[in-house]
């Protein structure tokens, strides 16, 4: 992520900074969601990430962001674990509401599909399905399994030396390891990945956030997996 897009603000700078004609505005009311610190994550025009943290009172609470034509947003509690995602275009004002254990988006003509998570516990451990995500190489379709050391990055300025180094570090050490580039722009990470001189297999991972839930919460991070696939250590890398 570029440090410019990832700002942890309060929920008035998070809407008196970014207004606008072309700004979208997103009003939440989901009562279980109650009082409690709710992490924003959405993706940028430029296929970044930001992230706000805005408090919940009874369920409620609103914010704005710029996203371009489509953006993802992705909502979790406090205790990191995501409750819904949806898409928002710029111009656009919604809201998310609740009926019973569903939610859905107002505000709009089209029919908004709302993803709908309403697990109550922190993920401790690697999410089955992506094993079997394929991770794209730069001439073919790789897959990789849980166990491992994984580094994931999300722009150039976060690939450097220092992360790197690190991940050299690991392979020299005979390390299982992972290295993921989380975006959906394949052109602008095989660019980047051609400068970085490396002898290991590297990935693209463009639903990172989504398929990743309660994990990956910013990069650049480390991300330690055991052979039972638990995750044992999260670390944020500079």
């Amino acid at each position: 992520m570029k440090r410019a897009h990832i700002a942890f603000v309060a929920a008035c700078l998070a809407v008196a900074g970014c207004g606008g004609e072309k700004s979208f505005r997103v009003e939440i009311d989901v009562p279980a969601i109650g009082t409690q610190e709710v992490t924003v994550v959405y993706t940028t025009a430029d296929s970044d990430r930001s992230v706000i943290r805005v408090p919940a009172i009874d369920g409620r609470f609103e914010f704005e962001g710029r996203g371009g034509e489509q953006s993802t947003v992705e909502l979790y509690r406090a205790n990191k674990t995501l409750f819904a995602a949806f898409a928002v275009s710029d111009g656009e004002k919604v809201k998310l509401e609740s009926e019973g254990d569903s939610l859905f988006v107002s505000g709009t003509d089209d029919f908004r599909p709302v993803m709908t998570v309403y697990a109550d516990t922190v993920v401790s451990s690697w999410p089955e399905f992506v094993s079997q995500e394929l991770i794209i190489t730069r001439d073919s379709s790789h897959v990789y399994e849980p166990e491992g050391v994984w580094f994931f990055t999300s722009n150039s300025q976060e690939r450097t030396q220092s992360v790197l180094d690190s991940i050299k570090a690991y392979v020299e050490a005979d390390k299982i390891v992972r290295d993921v580039y989380v975006s959906t722009d394949l052109t602008q990470w095989r660019i980047i990945t051609r400068q970085d001189s490396a002898t290991w297999t590297q990935g693209l991972l463009p639903d990172g956030p989504l398929a990743l839930d309660g994990i990956l919460l910013f990069t650049p991070c480390l991300v330690e997996v055991d052979s039972a696939g638990e995750v044992s250590r999260v670390q944020r890398l500079e």
